[in-house]
């Protein structure tokens, strides 16, 4: 008899064909928990390193304002042109940090 005639192996053979397909799903499901959990990984550490870089350019931003406020600029236009230039300057740095485009600078951690 041949298995298309037999109903227990056609059974089987069903049967069969379903614990793969479970065996599939369980490994498609295994891995996308995993893919999720590499991706909040990540997420922590830029948002862990962003929260450190805008520490530090907060701090930079504050020692630079004590500098200038001991200065007097020539012009006004000149000290809040800087600031302008400054801040513009740490923000580029932020954003290439955070995207892994900037090198970290010597005597610096992640």
């Amino acid at each position: 008899m041949s298995e298309y005639n037999d109903p227990d192996a056609a059974i089987r053979k069903v049967l069969e064909s379903e614990e793969e397909v479970r065996d599939a799903i369980r490994q498609c499901r295994e891995e996308a928990e995993q893919t999720v959990a590499e991706a909040r990984e990540r997420a922590r550490r830029i948002e862990e390193r962003a929260d450190d870089r805008i520490r530090r350019l907060h701090e930079a931003m504050a020692e630079s304002g004590a500098e200038a406020a001991g200065e007097e600029p020539t012009e006004e236009g000149d000290a809040e042109a800087a600031a302008r230039e400054q801040l513009a300057a740490a923000v580029r740095a932020v954003a290439d940090d955070l995207l892994g485009q900037r090198d970290e600078p010597e005597g610096e951690g992640r």
